[in-house]
C-alpha cells in the first residue's frame, strides 16, 4: 500500500538581526618566554589542564 505524501508549508519566525554574542572575557593570562596564552572564561577544563601540563614540561 502506497502513502499520500504531502507538502505542508511552514513559516520560520524572525529573530532580531542587533542579536549578539557577548564578546569572550579573558580569565587569565600566563607570560611565558616566548608566548602570552589567553584562557577565557568558558575554556574547557580539559583544554586548560592541558596547556599547564604543557607549560610544565617544558618549564624544567
Amino acid at each position: 500500500m502506497k502513502e499520500k505524501q504531502e507538502v505542508v508549508a511552514i513559516k520560520l519566525e524572525g529573530q532580531p538581526q542587533e542579536k549578539r554574542a557577548l564578546p569572550a572575557k579573558i580569565g587569565i593570562k600566563i607570560k611565558a618566554e616566548m608566548h602570552d596564552i589567553f584562557i577565557y572564561n568558558g575554556a574547557s577544563q580539559y583544554l586548560v589542564q592541558t596547556v599547564l601540563k604543557e607549560l610544565i614540561a617544558h618549564d624544567t
